[in-house]
């Protein structure tokens, strides 16, 4: 349906080009789990299917753009984290799965807990565009911890069922940087070439526990009260796959915009 409104959009108004501004964790996403299910919105099978059905149906050649499909999302935020007026926009945003509450005026727009949620915010805490206390996540699973009060609905507090999606990216993100993925996640990933891609987005994932929950003698910058994930720092932080020095490390990558877009098209 995107795709079809946005090129019929183009061929009404006579442009051609067609600008995917997913990024290619989302895009190439995998099974992160063995019951796990996901969907193919800017999947590139999606994509070109898209692209040959205006060239068939409508003998109207649509140029797809995927100019972010070698970045992070972080990586992606980090081209305007210098410029106010555009970080103001990016928190204006809505990643929700739900976008129920998305021009709510009092309720929290988002639900702090489902997987675009957590991917967003992780992002957006690496690149300080926004601060590790936030008003507008109902369950802010990152840094709230179970029992703490839901933000949207009174008398409710966060369940351990709130951390389902952030537990399952976290230990995506572990297998990742110890190599032990599961064959039927890391097929879509060596397929389409993306494992050093995927490497950095884990990285992100583990840099924000380094942010949120660093030992006392790491000076940790973050005020996560979230007990399973101080816990989960520890045990990462002896597997040897994330400190204070490597989300450092990853951190500055971020910083100096490392890693750029590209025009790639789809054929």
């Amino acid at each position: 349906v995107y795709f079809i409104l946005g090129g019929l959009y183009g061929k009404i108004n006579g442009a051609h080009t067609l600008i995917v501004s997913e990024v290619g964790p989302t895009m190439y996403q995998p099974i992160y789990e063995i019951l796990d299910e996901v969907t193919l919105t800017t999947h590139p099978v999606m994509v070109n299917l898209a692209k040959h059905f205006f060239l068939e149906m409508l003998n109207f050649e649509l140029d797809i753009v995927l100019p972010f499909t070698d970045l992070t999302k972080a990586e992606a935020l980090a081209l305007i984290m210098d410029k106010k007026e555009y970080k103001e926009v990016a928190k204006s945003t809505n990643s929700c799965r739900n976008t129920r509450f998305a021009a709510a005026k009092k309720a929290p727009t988002h639900c702090g807990h489902c997987l675009g949620c957590i991917v967003r915010r992780i992002s957006m805490i690496v690149t300080k565009i926004e601060n590790n206390i936030e008003d507008y996540y109902s369950s802010d699973v990152l840094v709230k911890d179970i029992g703490d009060p839901d933000g949207r609905r009174p008398n409710t507090k966060i369940s351990l069922n709130s951390m389902n999606d952030l537990l399952m990216l976290m230990n995506f993100s572990k297998e990742i940087l110890l190599g032990k993925t599961n064959q039927i996640g890391y097929a879509k990933i060596r397929d389409y070439n993306a494992e050093e891609l995927f490497r950095r987005f884990s990285l992100d994932v583990m840099s924000v526990l380094s942010i949120l929950y660093g030992d006392e003698d790491e000076e940790p910058e973050g005020k996560g009260k979230n007990r399973y994930l101080k816990e989960l720092y520890k045990e990462y932080k002896s597997l040897g796959i994330i400190d204070k020095a490597l989300a450092d490390k990853r951190a500055e990558e971020i910083k100096e915009k490392k890693y750029k877009p590209k025009s790639i098209g789809i054929k």
